[in-house]
């Protein structure tokens, strides 16, 4: 038998077979039978071992390669596509700012792979070969936060292959240096009413404002700036006191939480040398006993409190015709006291900075 007969017969079974195996249901509709067996030579390029930096599109997980083309296709302004088959996340990728549709910035990841989707067949398109929306926009039903994502105060994104903007989705932000991120640290894209998406903040940075100085410590997890009054080794009686913390433009500190009172009680354990002769340390809070209709303990600005940490048989009522006030008693690990200015109970205050200002 001729031996080119034998290759041509050999590369019409091979096509054949190719073309029965390579089916695309996983990305078409089940209508769409130019989709399903597109006349397409294969796969695009793809290049193993690493990922592309460039900002993102659009961020989608647990789909397909073939899938992960398609969305590229479908979306306005994706020129290539990261896809991790560790995660089955696909990464959609816009032009770099230089105009370049080809990537010129890789990071190196198992299980990264990188294509240019200008070597795809635009069939897996479908209907939407010709498609024209706005840039981070898939043609039909889904809608994106297009435009720059938001100038978040003291902020920037934090995603490492770069961040996205789709639909459902959050970007990852960072604070900048000395400050302090309050609340989840995500910009997200969401739903609005009338097929809308817009962004949502989720965060805010605080500046830590801690005036270190002046041997102010600052606690990153509870976001306080504290320290412990000791002027010498002198103590004082509890208005005393206050008045100390407000002459460095501070208050008594105000511990409404576990955290924080465990956070504080470990310091003043490392702070033995300094506390050898005084047994109170003064804190915000105060109960009034003049007021008979009311037993709550309130802080300086009048809210009740609502957490205590009381010592054994605590409080007793020192002053049954006064203000009694809060200390952390040294002898008993520092579990609260109340104390009044009717009797000189001393002591040295620790002194707490706003910093939601």
């Amino acid at each position: 038998m001729d031996l080119k007969f034998i290759s041509k017969l050999f590369l019409i079974n091979l096509t054949i077979a190719w073309t029965l195996c390579f089916t695309f249901e996983d990305v078409c509709h089940p209508e769409d039978k130019g989709c399903l067996r597109p006349s397409i030579p294969g796969l695009g390029n793809l290049l193993w071992g690493r990922c592309c930096s460039l900002g993102v599109l659009r961020r989608i997980g647990s789909i397909s390669l073939l899938e992960c083309a398609k969305e590229c296709l479908l979306t306005t302004g994706c020129f290539s596509l990261n896809y991790r088959q560790n995660w089955h996340l696909c990464e959609l990728l816009e032009r770099h700012k230089n105009g370049e549709s080809t990537c010129n910035v890789f990071l190196h990841g198992e299980g990264c792979i990188h294509s240019n989707i200008s070597t795809w067949s635009k069939k897996l398109s479908g209907k939407c070969i010709d498609h024209h929306c706005a840039d981070g926009q898939r043609c039909y039903f889904d809608v994106d936060c297009s435009g720059e994502h938001p100038n978040v105060l003291y902020a920037s994104p934090d995603e490492y292959f770069g961040p996205s903007r789709d639909v459902r989705h959050g970007v990852k932000f960072k604070c900048e240096h000395n400050f302090r991120l309050v609340g989840k640290p995500y910009v997200a894209c969401s739903d609005r009413d009338g097929g809308r998406a817009e962004w949502d903040i989720l965060f805010t940075c605080y500046q830590e404002n801690c005036p270190h100085d002046k041997e102010y410590l600052y606690d990153k997890d509870l976001h306080i700036c504290y320290k412990l009054l000791q002027h010498g080794g002198s103590s004082y009686l509890y208005p005393k006191a206050k008045r100390k913390c407000e002459q460095e433009n501070a208050f008594l500190m105000r511990i409404d939480t576990k955290a924080k009172q465990y956070h504080i009680v470990k310091y003043l354990k490392t702070q033995g040398a300094y506390l050898t002769n005084i047994d109170f340390v003064f804190i915000q809070g105060s109960h009034n006993q003049k007021d008979r209709s009311s037993l709550n303990w309130k802080y300086e600005d009048g809210t009740q409190m609502d957490y205590f940490n009381w010592g054994a048989y605590q409080p007793d009522g020192n002053s049954p015709t006064g203000t009694d006030y809060i200390a952390l008693y040294n002898p008993e690990e520092f579990k609260w006291h109340d104390v009044s200015t009717i009797q000189p109970y001393t002591g040295i205050p620790i002194c707490e900075i706003d910093l939601t200002t």
